[in-house]
């Protein structure tokens, strides 16, 4: 279970959702990521500074999740965490439009490693998200996974 938020500026989580519904928002459609993927395009394309504004403005809307568990109490600080999930979040941004091309095959070989639960293009079109299982149960390890997880993906 992970906590949602309306959007990343927001402190309190207004739920706590499935992986179900972390898929379903991970792979949603809608005018606002088209919008974004539009954005992201011309941003790499062309390096326009209006284009990466609007980019961000956009992503500010779209809802945020606490992959690393459910928290509480207005924060999303270790303290605050009451439920701990073992999960740690992929997040690869493309910066070089030479590149842009090949999203879709990374977040295939992504997709394909053992532990990823979840993979999918960024809402911006520009990256790879996805959530990777660990058996790992204590959240003081947690910064010690995301660090495997990106050597592990470095190799790839």
């Amino acid at each position: 279970m992970f906590s949602i938020y309306k959007s990343i500026l927001d402190k309190n989580p207004i739920d706590v959702v499935s992986i179900e519904m972390v898929y379903q928002l991970f792979t949603m459609e809608n005018e606002n990521i088209k919008k974004m993927r539009n954005h992201a395009h011309v941003w790499l394309a062309t390096g326009s500074s209006t284009s990466k504004k609007s980019l961000k403005t956009l992503k500010e809307l779209l809802p945020c999740i606490t992959v690393g568990g459910v928290f509480a109490n207005g924060s999303r600080s270790d303290d605050s965490l009451t439920a701990y999930s073992g999960i740690v979040q992929i997040d690869i941004d493309v910066k070089d439009v030479k590149i842009y091309g090949v999203i879709e095959d990374l977040k295939e070989t992504i997709a394909a490693l053992p532990y990823v639960m979840v993979c999918a293009v960024s809402p911006s079109g520009s990256g790879v998200k996805g959530l990777a299982l660990t058996n790992n149960s204590n959240p003081a390890n947690h910064a010690q996974l995301v660090h495997q997880m990106c050597d592990k993906l470095v190799e790839i």
